[in-house]
């Protein structure tokens, strides 16, 4: 549209003549067509401002608009901001949620392993239960055992008291020293009996001895 406001005589109308000289007619007649033109470019540029101030006036009224909106999307992005604040601390209680959980799964992985080992630790008690169970049965087995060495024991005595009295009854006679190296023999062979039973229970001893050392060990530690 600018061509259209341009002027038909761009240098300016310059009358030829000068002032004082007489009425030129076609001096006149080109002032007219210049009048004429000019009101013509002033009517473009009157007709072009109305068209364009439509355009305008919906530009002003986008440009209102989004400045009433401006307070809205202001409080929108305050609120989006406590959000994303509420999303940080939210994703701080995660880590801190998943540090925990690591935490439990290490106390959980060691609760485990001390109970494998208290596992193991009834194994072996119950091991040593049953070899100190075997244990008791020798010791009583043993108990018995002295009992009828005692018993065996005391039958000696007796026997070797009868064997004095009959041996100063007997010394007279050969048959009666006969009979009794016959008997000597026979106490020898129950003397040996009887020693093989103290070495029995010196080993039984020495068996109870380490079994109250075991028990003993086992109490000072469970």
């Amino acid at each position: 549209m600018a061509e259209d406001f341009q002027s038909d005589n761009p240098q300016g109308f310059i009358p030829s003549g000068k002032a004082g000289e007489g009425f030129d007619l076609k001096e006149f007649k080109e002032l007219l067509q210049l009048a004429a033109h000019e009101r013509k470019n002033l009517q473009l540029l009157v007709e072009y401002f109305e068209k364009k101030s439509g355009e305008l006036d919906d530009k002003k009224r986008f440009f209102d608009r989004v400045s009433n909106q401006v307070p809205d999307a202001l409080r929108k992005l305050d609120t989006i901001e406590v959000r994303f604040e509420e999303i940080k601390t939210f994703d701080v209680r995660i880590r801190d949620f998943q540090r925990i959980s690591k935490e439990l799964n290490s106390n959980y992985n060691t609760l485990k392993r001390e109970l494998d080992e208290l596992h193991l630790l009834n194994e072996h008690i119950d091991s040593k239960t049953k070899s100190l169970g075997q244990q008791k049965m020798v010791v009583q087995k043993a108990n018995e055992d002295a009992g009828r060495l005692n018993v065996l024991v005391w039958d000696m005595d007796s026997k070797i008291k009868k064997l004095r009295e009959e041996s100063k009854l007997l010394k007279s006679s050969d048959r009666n020293i006969s009979r009794l190296e016959h008997i000597l023999d026979s106490v020898s062979s129950q003397v040996q009996d009887v020693v093989s039973m103290k070495d029995l229970l010196r080993t039984a001893a020495v068996k109870i001895g380490v079994m109250k050392d075991t028990l003993g060990e086992l109490d000072s530690r469970y």
